[in-house]
């Protein structure tokens, strides 16, 4: 198995970790789920730096249900409460009214994102190159970045000792 197959498969693995921890959130402790939502981020991050691939033509961005994604965010932010929002790098203000980073928005959209790949990839007839050609899209455009800010930000409240 080629390096690109082995951490294609890290991905989908990491990938379906995460989706699982999304879904069954209510049977978590919230230090317990939050380790392991800042491990699985860490695993995701690895893989897709491996198989970043530049020369690619972005395709297979499509917005998620807007509905769901709300939904799944406010059960999130109720999970998270007080560790929820978080200072962005643009943010003027120490006010936590003026904080524009959610662990539960990035959350929401990383599943969304991850999601829609997993169940490309289960498709028997679909190719490995689809799914991955989708998730290296929606990374470059939407959640990579919210990747590393969650990332970020679980590192700070790891820092205070807050999981």
């Amino acid at each position: 198995m080629s390096d690109r197959n082995g951490y294609f498969c890290e991905l989908v693995n990491a990938a379906s970790d995460f989706c699982l921890l999304i879904e069954h959130v209510e049977i978590y402790e919230n230090r317990q789920w939050l380790g392991d939502m800042g491990r699985l981020l860490s695993r995701l991050q690895m893989a897709m730096t491996h198989l970043d691939d530049r020369s690619i033509e972005y395709s297979y961005f499509s917005v998620p249900d807007l509905g769901e994604r709300f939904e799944l965010y406010c059960k999130l932010n109720d999970k998270l409460g007080e560790r929820d929002a978080y200072m962005l790098e643009f943010d003027t203000d120490d006010d936590v009214v003026d904080m524009t980073g959610s662990l539960a928005g990035d959350f929401a959209d990383i599943y969304f994102e991850l999601k829609r790949g997993l169940n490309l990839s289960l498709s028997k007839d679909i190719k490995q190159e689809d799914s991955l050609l989708m998730w290296q899209t929606g990374y470059i455009l939407v959640w990579g970045r919210q990747l590393v800010n969650a990332q970020k930000q679980l590192f700070s409240l790891r820092a205070a000792n807050q999981i």
